[in-house]
């Protein structure tokens, strides 16, 4: 069969829904079908098209299953402008539509939403193709938006939930990843029997639970501390709110780290934190948590880690803050330990295990777990090539 995909990213671009269509796409390939991919160029990463791929409106790739259309995402430097990322769909949708429309007759169209506007994208194509279009739906729009306090215009919003309606009413067969997501949208259609649930799905070959002490926890210098990590995009349909009120509920339990790993439209909104905590330290010179926010935005302190720029990181002014956090709670081993991920990351290992020794001391002498604090300092005792010392703390 002949299928083409309409689809916003698709490898090598990084976007979580371009791995889920690449890894449908593969599938389809081993099936044995023909397939015409039609996407943007690769952007997702640092909101502008990547190197190599630059000056030029699109780009076009022959593969052992097809072929792929790459198509410029017109997108905005500013990347919290709304109706310039509103404008940047519908023409990019626009342009997907007619490279999607051109060629030869293909069997099935295959369209991902969101952006909401490559649904009518793929209803041209249909049109054109004479085929049936299957909607694949990742995130309900504009529900989404709404929800989050995104889009409040009503105008905006009532034209948007007539498009949505339009394209289910287009589609032949609509596919959404859950069934509350089913339940959402089976008011919103004719025939609720074209609504399948469909999950993404994860290769358990390849992707699969680790052993705790890995190199990543190693790199935010984390041990034996239970880690509340999200993932993923940080925009403005991911309400990451919840996840900093969480971690003020639990700032002085140091046995939780929220980890935050992540790029997005919003990320700017967290990177201008560091200014409310400078503010915040001249209120409350004693707030430990403040002086560890502060701290993250320079070196890795792991709790919320979202540093600044690299052109903005200043190493010397986070080991300040991290000094005035050992200033205020000289009993607490994180400090310390942080101290010494500095040094290490600066192969200083000499200076890291004196740091590493006296984390180790407060951990002790409060009781707490320090089988992972030991497989750190082991770690740099053989940086430091002190490899029998290294064997009593392995």
């Amino acid at each position: 069969m002949r299928i083409t995909v309409i689809c916003p990213h698709f490898d090598p671009d990084t976007a979580p829904t371009g791995q889920v269509i690449t890894e449908i796409v593969r599938e389809l390939q081993n099936l044995g079908h023909h397939i015409h991919v039609v996407t943007s160029l690769p952007w997702y990463r640092n909101h502008s098209v990547e190197d190599g791929w630059r000056g030029r409106l699109f780009a076009t790739e022959k593969t052992s299953w097809g072929r792929i259309t790459r198509i410029h995402p017109f997108i905005s430097n500013k990347r919290t402008n709304l109706l310039a990322r509103a404008i940047a769909f519908a023409l990019f949708s626009l342009v997907t539509a007619l490279a999607a429309s051109i060629g030869r007759r293909t069997q099935l169209i295959l369209a991902m939403s969101p952006p909401l506007t490559l649904a009518p994208a793929g209803w041209i194509a249909a049109r054109r193709h004479r085929a049936p279009l299957v909607l694949n739906i990742q995130d309900v729009h504009p529900d989404a938006a709404i929800e989050t306090g995104t889009l409040n215009d009503e105008r905006v919003i009532g034209l948007l939930k007539r498009l949505e309606i339009f394209s289910y009413r287009k589609a032949d067969a609509i596919t959404v990843l859950s069934r509350d997501l089913k339940e959402r949208l089976s008011n919103r259609v004719e025939d609720e029997s074209k609504i399948l649930v469909i999950p993404n799905f994860v290769d358990t070959e390849r992707i699969y639970p680790a052993e705790k002490h890995n190199s990543y926890r190693e790199e935010l210098g984390v041990t034996d501390e239970t880690v509340v990590l999200y993932a993923g995009n940080i925009g403005f349909s991911q309400p990451l709110e919840i996840v900093l009120e969480a971690a003020q509920h639990f700032a002085q339990r140091d046995d939780i780290v929220f980890v935050i790993n992540g790029n997005g439209s919003r990320r700017p909104e967290f990177e201008a934190a560091a200014e409310n905590y400078k503010k915040a330290v001249k209120i409350d010179p004693s707030n430990v948590e403040t002086w560890w926010r502060l701290a993250s935005q320079h070196i890795n302190v792991y709790t919320n880690q979202i540093l600044l720029p690299e052109n903005k990181q200043e190493k010397k002014l986070g080991l300040q803050y991290v000094d005035k956090m050992i200033d205020i709670r000289p009993d607490a081993a994180v400090g310390y330990q942080i101290r010494g991920n500095a040094d290490r990351a600066k192969s200083d290992f000499e200076s890291a295990k004196k740091w590493y020794q006296q984390a180790l001391e407060k951990r002790r002498a409060t009781g707490r777990a320090a089988s992972g604090l030991l497989g750190v300092i082991a770690h740099n005792l053989v940086f430091n090539n002190e490899f029998e010392l290294a064997q009593k703390y392995y």
